[in-house]
């Protein structure tokens, strides 16, 4: 499926991916290829996408993601790429 990652400066990311996971506002979704119609506000937190078995990680600032025909827009207040070692534990 194709993700979309924007704020509203800019176009931060078009990719594709095998799962994407964003901070919804009563929990983690996860969404897959094939995913439902889908329309969620979005909270503060981690976004996560995997594409070829690699995991990229984004910090977003809340905003709202929307699931159609195999894109995910996700619509960011903000978003700052996070290294691995930001989330090395």
């Amino acid at each position: 499926m194709q993700l979309k990652l924007i704020t509203p400066t800019a176009e931060v990311l078009t990719t594709d991916a095998d799962i994407v996971t964003v901070p919804g506002e009563v929990g983690e979704l996860g969404i897959l290829p094939q995913h439902t119609f889908l329309v969620s506000l979005l909270t503060a937190g981690e976004m996560t996408y995997t594409k070829g078995g690699k995991t990229e990680r984004y910090q977003l600032g809340g905003g709202h993601v929307e699931v159609a025909n195999d894109v995910v827009v996700v619509m960011a207040d903000s978003a700052t790429a996070m290294s691995s070692a930001d989330t090395a534990h």
